[in-house]
C-alpha cells in the first residue's frame, strides 16, 4: 500500500490514536505491519481532516504540511483559559465588553497576510527538547516565542454573542486557539476556543473522509479510501521516464534532462503511471533523485 488517506478524526481521539486504528486494521487484513505517519497534529478536541501516510508515501508528508488548510473554529468571547480552549476551566474577563458584528469583521481584516503569532503554551512545540504541554502540565514556566504564519482569508460565519464562528484558510504552524485569543484581544476582550473543525488540507476535503469508527468492513474503506501519492504533488511539473531512465534512477544517477522546464523540482513516472522519483535541480543543471521510489516497484529488473 502507498498512499494517503483522508480520515475525519472524532472528538476526543488523539492523532496518534487515528492512526493507530488504521495500523490495526492494516496489520489484522495483511498480516504484516505497514509505516503509517500523519501530517498535521489535530488535538483532541478538534474534529476532521487527518491525512496520513501509508507505506513509502510517508516521504512525502512535508509536501502535505505545506498545503493550504482550511479551519472552521468557534470561540466564545469575555472569557479565558490557561489552555485557550476547553481542556482547562474558563474563568470570565471582568467588565468584557460587548462585541457586535461590525466590530468583528473590521478586527479580522488585521490578522490577513503574514502576521506574527505567539503559540499556546500548551502545545506541541519544543522547549529545550521538551513538548510545551509536559512542561506546562509539570508547572514550568514556558514562553513561546512569536513566529510568523500566514492567513490567507478569514470570513466570519456567524457571532450570536457571546459566541463566534470564523472559517479560516491558513498555512502552516497556525494556531488556531492563538488565532482565535488575538482576534478577541484586538477589541478589548479575550476568547476561548470551544471546537475546530479542520475542513480541508490541500487537495484533501472533509466531504471525501473517512470514518474509522465501524471496524467491521474498515480495511476495505481505507483500501477504497486510499488517494496515490501524486495527489500532493500536483503543482511541480512532471515527465515519463523511459526504461533506460528508470534504471538509472534505481541506481541513484543523476539525469540530464535539457528538453524539461527549469525547475527546482520534477516529478517522474514511469510507462506505468507509477511514481517513481521526485527529482531536484542540482547545481550542474542536472536533477538528481532525491525522494526515490524505484526500488519500492522493483525497478532493478527494468529492461530497455
Amino acid at each position: 500500500m502507498f498512499g494517503f488517506l483522508n480520515v475525519n478524526k472524532i472528538l476526543g481521539q488523539t492523532s496518534r490514536e487515528a492512526v493507530d486504528v488504521v495500523s490495526t486494521s492494516i496489520r489484522r487484513a495483511m498480516g504484516r505491519k505497514l509505516k503509517l505517519g500523519h501530517a498535521g497534529t489535530l488535538d483532541p478536541l478538534a474534529t476532521g481532516v487527518l491525512v496520513i501516510a501509508v507505506g513509502p508515501a510517508t516521504r512525502l508528508i512535508h509536501f502535505v504540511q505545506q498545503q493550504t488548510k482550511t479551519y472552521l473554529g468557534t470561540f466564545r468571547l469575555g472569557v479565558t483559559s490557561e489552555t485557550l480552549d476547553l481542556e482547562s476551566e474558563m474563568q470570565p474577563l471582568a467588565q468584557a465588553p460587548v462585541i457586535n458584528r461590525v466590530q468583528l469583521i473590521s478586527a479580522l481584516d488585521q490578522f490577513v497576510g503574514r502576521i506574527e503569532q505567539v503559540p499556546p503554551v500548551f502545545s506541541a512545540n519544543k522547549f529545550n527538547g521538551k513538548r510545551g504541554y509536559v512542561l506546562a502540565r509539570q508547572g514550568k514556566a514556558v514562553e513561546p516565542k512569536p513566529k510568523i504564519v500566514e492567513i490567507f482569508q478569514i470570513d466570519l460565519i456567524e457571532l450570536e454573542y457571546p459566541v463566534f464562528s470564523i472559517r479560516i484558510q491558513c498555512g502552516s504552524g497556525t494556531y488556531i486557539r492563538s488565532l482565535g485569543r488575538d482576534i478577541a484581544r484586538s477589541v478589548n476582550s479575550d476568547a476561548v476556543m470551544i471546537s475546530l473543525t479542520r475542513e480541508s488540507i490541500g487537495p484533501f476535503p472533509l466531504s471525501e473522509s473517512i470514518d474509522l469508527g465501524n471496524e467491521t468492513d474498515l480495511f476495505e474503506r481505507i483500501q477504497d479510501g486510499l488517494s496515490p501519492p501524486e495527489r500532493v504533488l500536483s503543482d511541480i511539473p512532471n515527465f515519463q521516464l523511459s526504461a533506460s531512465q528508470v534504471k538509472a534512477v534505481f541506481n541513484g544517477t543523476k539525469l540530464d534532462l535539457p528538453d524539461m522546464p527549469d525547475a527546482k523540482q520534477l516529478v517522474g513516472f514511469d510507462s506505468q503511471d507509477r511514481l517513481i522519483a521526485v527529482f531536484e535541480r542540482s547545481s550542474d543543471g542536472s536533477y538528481r533523485p532525491a525522494i526515490n521510489f524505484s526500488g519500492y516497484h522493483g525497478c532493478e529488473s527494468t529492461k530497455d
